[in-house]
C-alpha cells in the first residue's frame, strides 16, 4: 500500500541499518498527500480520505458493534418508527455495497491506475457501514425509546454527513478543473453523488420521534403481580406475565426485515430456545399470525359455499286430525332445507388461488436458473480448454454458475416453504369445514350416510392427500417445461442423437400412466376397506360391555382381521407398483445416457470435455422430472378421489336453524319453514290429565307457542 525502498543488500550484510522512505505517491497517487490544494482551493482528496473519513468510519464501526452487543433497553416501537428504521437499514446496506461496486467498475472499466488509498477506504467503508447495518437491525427492538439511537451515534453520523458533503464538493472541483477527466474521475464524482443522496435519505429517517414506543421492563413486570397484592386493586389493568417473559418469541415472521425472511434468520430465536432446552410445550413456540389461523381460513372457505334451497317432501300430507274433548290435534307443516351448490374444489380455488398461483412464479424462476447451470458449465469448460481467452471471462462464468445455483436453491427453498404454509392454511380450512358440516346436517341423515370412522378419515387421510397434491399441481406443468427445455438444449449440443433418449422417454409415458391409474384404483379400494375397518372398530368400542358380556371377542376379531387382510392386500399391490416406479427412477437416466451418447458416437461425432460434462448435466436434469412424473400423477389421482369422497359429505342438505325461531312462523304458512306445531302438547313417560293440559294461561301459551317444539 505504501512504497518502502531499500538501498541494497550489501549495506545490510555490512551491518548498516537499511534506509527507507515513505512514498506518498504510491499511496495517494500523483497528487500526493496535500492538506490543502492551492489549485482547487480545497482540502486534499487523500487528506480527507486518510485523516477524516477513515477515523470517523472506524469510530462508527466500533460504536455500532458496541451498541449492538448491549442487551438492554428492550422496547416496542410504533409503526412509523419501524418503517423509518427499515428504510434506514436499506440505505445503510446500500452505503456498504456502493464502495465495492465502485472499485469493481473502476478495475474493469477504468483507464488508469487505482490508488491504494481507494482500496483501503473502500474496505473500511464496507466494513463500517455493514456493521452499522447490523446495529440498525437491533435498534428495532432495543437500545432505548428513541428510533434515532444513542446520542453519540447520532453525533458520529453527523460528522460523516458533513464529510460526505465536503467529499462531493471536492470531487466536483476535481472533475471541473481536469482538462480531460478520465473514467475514474467521472466514476468517483458520480458515486459521491450517490453517497450524498443516501446520506440525505438517512437524515430523513431521523425525523420520527419516540411516538408510541414503550419499554419492556421484565423485572418490574414480574414484580407487579404477587401473592401479597390485592386481587381487586385500584389499577384497572394488570399486565400478564407472558408479556414480560424474556423467552417469549412473539408472532412468527412479525416485524422481520427482508434479509431475515430471505435467509430464514427469524428462526434463530426458536433454534436457540430449543438448544437451551426451553421447548416443553406448544406455548413455547411462535404464535401463529392471523392468516394461518383456522378461524380466518375456514371463514374464507365457508364464504364460497353458497347455499341454495331444495324442497324435500318429508311427508305427503300432514298428520290426520285427532279430535278429542280434552285436546286439539296439532297442525304440523314441513318445509324444505338448504344444500350447497359449490364444490369443494371450486371453493378451495376461489379462496386460495392468488397465493397458490403466485408461488408458481418461484418454481418457474428456479427451473430457469437450473437451465442456466449447464450452459455456464459449457462455457467454463470451453474457457479452460481455450488458453487464449481473457481470464476475466473465467471469473464471470464461475460467478454466474454460483449465482444461478444459489438463486435456484433459494427459489426452490422458498417454494417448498410457502407451499407448506399454504398447505397448513388449506388443512385448517378443510378440517374446520368438515367439522362445521357435521354440525349443520341432521344427525339422522348424517348417520345414515356416513360412519364416525369415515368422517375421521375425511379429516385425516383425505385432507392430507388434498394438501399434498398442491406441489404436484405445479409439478404437472413444471415437468413438461423442464423436459422440453432440457431436450432442446440436448439437441443443440448433440444434434439428432438426443432422439434416442426421447424415444425411450416417450415409451415410458404410457407405462407411467398405466401405473398411476392402477395406483389410483388400489388407493380407492384401500380407503374403502380402511373406512370399513374403522367403522367396525368404532362399533366395537361403543358396545364393549355387550361384547364382553356375551363373549363375542373372537367373532369381532375375525371380522376385523378379515377386513384388515383385504386392506393389506390392496396395500401390498400398491407397494409393488411403488417399487416398480423406483426401478424406473434408478434405470431411466442411465439408459437415456447410454442411448444418447452411443448414438452420438455412432454417427461419427467426437466427444469433447465440454460436450460430455454439459451432456451429463443436462441428462441429470432429466432424472427428477422423469422419475417424479408417476408420483405426481399418483398424488393428483389420490387427491381427486379424496375430493370426491369429501364432496359426498358436502352435498348433504343443511338445516336452516335460523328459521326455526322466526317470529312469523305462526303467521305465515309456506314452504320456508321446516315444521310448525300449533297447539301441541308434549309429555314424558305419562299422559297429562285434562287439568294439567289446561293449566297454563293464555298468555303463557302464546309465549310458549312462539318457540319451536
Amino acid at each position: 500500500m505504501c512504497g518502502i525502498n531499500f538501498n541494497g543488500m550489501s549495506n545490510a550484510s555490512l551491518g548498516v541499518s537499511p534506509q527507507w522512505r515513505w512514498s506518498w505517491p504510491a499511496l495517494c497517487g500523483e497528487e500526493g498527500f496535500q492538506i490543502w490544494s492551492s489549485r482547487r482551493h480545497d482540502l486534499g482528496i487523500c487528506f480527507q480520505q486518510l485523516c477524516l473519513h477513515i477515523p470517523f468510519l472506524v469510530i462508527l464501526a466500533v460504536l455500532s458493534a458496541y451498541y449492538f452487543g448491549r442487551q438492554e433497553g428492550f422496547v416496542t416501537r410504533g409503526k412509523t418508527q419501524l418503517i423509518a428504521i427499515k428504510i434506514r437499514s436499506v440505505l445503510v446496506f446500500c452505503l456498504a455495497v456502493l464502495p465495492i461496486i465502485q472499485i469493481y467498475i473502476d478495475m474493469n472499466e477504468g483507464d488508469g491506475t487505482i490508488q491504494n488509498i481507494s482500496f483501503f477506504l473502500s474496505a473500511v467503508q464496507a466494513i463500517a457501514w455493514f456493521t452499522h447495518f447490523i446495529y440498525n437491525l437491533g435498534l428495532k427492538k432495543r437500545l432505548g425509546k428513541s428510533p434515532r439511537g444513542p446520542i453519540c451515534m447520532c453525533v458520529t453520523w453527523s460528522f460523516l454527513f458533513a464529510l460526505s458533503a465536503i467529499c462531493l464538493r471536492s470531487h466536483y472541483l476535481v472533475y471541473k478543473y481536469s482538462f480531460k477527466p478520465n473514467y475514474s474521475v467521472q466514476l468517483a464524482y458520480g458515486f459521491s453523488i450517490f453517497f450524498f443522496i443516501a446520506q440525505i435519505g438517512y437524515a430523513l429517517t431521523l425525523i420520527p420521534s419516540e411516538g408510541s414506543t414503550t419499554y419492556f421492563n421484565f423485572s418490574n413486570r414480574y414484580e407487579e403481580i404477587s401473592e401479597s397484592q390485592a386481587l381487586l386493586s385500584q389499577n384497572a389493568y394488570a399486565r400478564f406475565t407472558e408479556e414480560g417473559d424474556p423467552t417469549y418469541l412473539g408472532i412468527a415472521m412479525e416485524d422481520v426485515n427482508l434479509m431475515s425472511k430471505l435467509l430464514f434468520y427469524w428462526v434463530n430465536p426458536l433454534i436457540d430456545k430449543g438448544f437451551q432446552g426451553q421447548l416443553s410445550s406448544a406455548d413455547d413456540l411462535y404464535d401463529l399470525p392471523l392468516t394461518l389461523s383456522c378461524g380466518y381460513n375456514s371463514a374464507k372457505l365457508h364464504k364460497h359455499f353458497r347455499p341454495r334451497r331444495k324442497s324435500i317432501c318429508l311427508r305427503d300430507q300432514t298428520a290426520p286430525s285427532i279430535s278429542t274433548s280434552d285436546t286439539i290435534a296439532p297442525d304440523v307443516s314441513f318445509l324444505n332445507v338448504k344444500e350447497n351448490n359449490a364444490t369443494l374444489l371450486k371453493a378451495l380455488h376461489r379462496s386460495f388461488w392468488v397465493p397458490f398461483y403466485s408461488i408458481g412464479i418461484l418454481k418457474l424462476i428456479a427451473d430457469c436458473s437450473g437451465f442456466a447451470g449447464p450452459l455456464l458449465l459449457n462455457k467454463l469448460v470451453s474457457f479452460i480448454e481455450d488458453k487464449s481467452e481473457d481470464i476475466k471471462w473465467g471469473y464471470i462464468y464461475a460467478a454466474g454458475l454460483m449465482s444461478c445455483t444459489m438463486l435456484a436453491s433459494l427459489c426452490d427453498s422458498y417454494f417448498n416453504f410457502l407451499m407448506a404454509v399454504l398447505g397448513l392454511r388449506m388443512r385448517g380450512a378443510v378440517v374446520t369445514t368438515i367439522y362445521r358440516k357435521t354440525l349443520t346436517v341432521s344427525s339422522s341423515v348424517l348417520n345414515s350416510e356416513f360412519s364416525v370412522g369415515e368422517i375421521v378419515n375425511f379429516m385425516s387421510t383425505d385432507t392430507d392427500r388434498i394438501v399434498n397434491s398442491c406441489p404436484s399441481f405445479h409439478s404437472l406443468w413444471s415437468i413438461p417445461f423442464q423436459l422440453a427445455v432440457t431436450l432442446y438444449l440436448l439437441y443443440s449440443l448433440v444434434g439428432v442423437s438426443f432422439v434416442a433418449g426421447v424415444v425411450f422417454s416417450v415409451i415410458l409415458i404410457p407405462v407411467n400412466k398405466v401405473i398411476a391409474n392402477k395406483i389410483g384404483q388400489l388407493s380407492t379400494k384401500l380407503m374403502e376397506q380402511k373406512d370399513s375397518r374403522v367403522r367396525v372398530i368404532t362399533e366395537v368400542l361403543r358396545g364393549m360391555k355387550a361384547i364382553k358380556l356375551y363373549v363375542w371377542e373372537q367373532h369381532f376379531m375375525r371380522i376385523i382381521t378379515k377386513i384388515r387382510d383385504q386392506e393389506l392386500k390392496y396395500l401390498k399391490w400398491r407397494k409393488y407398483l411403488d417399487a416398480l416406479c423406483v426401478y424406473f427412477w434408478a434405470t431411466t437416466p442411465v439408459l437415456i445416457s447410454i442411448f444418447t451418447f452411443g448414438t452420438y458416437v455412432l454417427l461419427g461425432n467426437k466427444l469433447t470435455a465440454a460436450t460430455v460434462f454439459t451432456g451429463i448435466a443436462l441428462l441429470n436434469m432429466l432424472i427428477s422430472p422423469l422419475n417424479a412424473f408417476p408420483w405426481v400423477l399418483n398424488g393428483l389421482t389420490e387427491a381427486w378421489v379424496s375430493i370426491k369422497r369429501i364432496q359426498r359429505l358436502m352435498n348433504l342438505p343443511d338445516l336452516d336453524l335460523e328459521k326455526f325461531y322466526s317470529q312469523r312462523l305462526l303467521e305465515e304458512h309456506d314452504l320456508q319453514t321446516d315444521a310448525i306445531i300449533i297447539n301441541g302438547s308434549f309429555s314424558w313417560r305419562r299422559e297429562l290429565s285434562a287439568e294439567e293440559k289446561t293449566a297454563p294461561s293464555c298468555a303463557e301459551r302464546e309465549k310458549i307457542g312462539k318457540g319451536k317444539g
